[in-house]
């Protein structure tokens, strides 16, 4: 019970300090939803991610991966903009510890002072992090990621920082509920002549509840404050249908902006790996900008 207490009121100081990210934040590539499932979900998976991308989007959902998983996926956001997740979560005794890379690669056009053009400028942003989940009793579990965030503009590049990660998550039979604080960490900068930029520290928080047996029909709900911006904040909602033991059926919604998109997805798996996709629609009237994301994941061991 005083592991509880001391836990609740570690995490409690932590989305206290968020407050503190009070300007529009950079570094939002770490907002672009990282798997499959998730995503097909419009990203309501803060109580329900105990994959390979728990790392992402609670690390305490993490806590309840029963044996070591592999995970990546990939998605192109536009035309320029591509982003790759690499994950892995592994038990260890009764802690689960893992590693999670984040990859966003793009290439803008670049001009001289005159307007002439100069050419393309690669663009490249990482994030590379440890993580470290458990369960504090059977249904209480807690995470954390700690790990490094860079940008590289052309020949630019920023300096270290650190990131960080930490997440509740409470399971009760069919019920569950999570709350996630991330990007907590250093403030980004090119070099002395550019300012300062704090990363898009954000609170996730949302509840799911699996129906029948087995959790075979599962329903979430969640929101996302990102701090500093009302226009990167967003909530969402999404039902997953296990039609049979080798597949599910998803469909979501998210809200950002004021901007619905419309999300829909599906996952198979044969024994020890599985192939989940998901399609989320752009905003109505707004072209070229659905995107795709397609994931593969495997489980060591039986």
């Amino acid at each position: 019970m005083k592991n509880i207490k001391i836990s609740y009121l570690l995490f409690l100081l932590l989305i206290l300090s968020i407050k503190a990210y009070a300007d529009m934040p950079t570094a939002k590539f770490l907002l672009e939803a990282q798997g499959p499932r998730a995503t097909a979900l419009g990203g309501a998976v803060v109580s329900d991610s105990m994959d390979y991308s728990a790392w992402y989007w609670n690390p305490a959902g993490a806590a309840f991966v029963k044996v070591p998983e592999l995970g990546l996926n990939g998605q192109k956001i536009t035309q320029n903009i591509s982003s790759s997740y690499l994950s892995f979560a592994c038990p260890v005794d009764s802690y689960v510890l893992g590693v999670q890379v984040i990859s966003q690669n793009s290439t803008v056009a670049s001009y001289d002072g005159s307007g002439q053009a100069l050419g393309s400028v690669n663009n490249q942003n990482l994030l590379y992090s440890l993580g470290f989940a458990f369960n504090i009793i059977d249904s209480v579990s807690v995470g954390l990621t700690l790990g490094n965030v860079n940008m590289k503009l052309g020949d630019s590049k920023t300096n270290d920082a650190l990131n960080m990660n930490a997440g509740v998550m409470y399971v009760t039979g069919g019920f569950s509920a999570g709350v996630d604080a991330a990007n907590i960490g250093d403030q980004l900068t090119f070099g002395p002549a550019s300012g300062k930029e704090n990363q898009p520290a954000l609170v996730r928080y949302g509840i799911s509840y699996g129906f029948f047996e087995e959790r075979s029909l599962v329903v979430s709900i969640a929101k996302q404050d990102v701090s500093g911006s009302k226009e990167l904040s967003s909530y969402g909602g999404g039902i997953e249908y296990m039609l049979a033991d080798f597949l599910a059926l998803r469909a979501g919604a998210l809200n950002q902006n004021e901007l619905m998109r419309v999300c829909s997805g599906l996952g198979i798996k044969y024994k020890h790996i599985g192939l989940d996709f998901s399609y989320t629609f752009g905003p109505q009237d707004l072209q070229g900008l659905d995107i795709a994301q397609l994931g593969l994941w495997y489980k060591f061991g039986k």
